[in-house]
């Protein structure tokens, strides 16, 4: 199985780091996995999370992605769900 480098994504507002998201790409599964989302407490609720989301996807565009958050970690989940992800099992799936 092939799987390309982690490709991180950052968003500065300001001129400060307000947010990074990480993710890889398996070719043979033809598969993304977005592996994390990070926000400085001080720019949640802003959209900058969402803004790191869309454009990891948009940058795999076409491919189907996962993302699994820890159960009790509802603002990720939420995230991921407002990006399009669904629920499969213990993962979010945006296919």
């Amino acid at each position: 199985m092939m799987v390309q480098g982690d490709r991180f994504l950052g968003c500065r507002v300001n001129g400060i780091l307000a947010g990074t998201a990480m993710w890889s790409y398996v070719d043979e599964l033809d598969l993304a996995f977005l592996k994390e989302i990070f926000v400085s407490p001080a720019f949640c609720k802003m959209g900058v999370g969402k803004a790191l989301v869309l454009a990891a996807i948009k940058n795999l565009s076409g491919n189907d992605w996962v993302y699994q958050a820890v159960r009790d970690n509802l603002p990720s989940i939420a995230l991921a769900k407002s990006c399009g992800f669904k629920f499969a099992g213990a993962a979010l799936w945006l296919m």
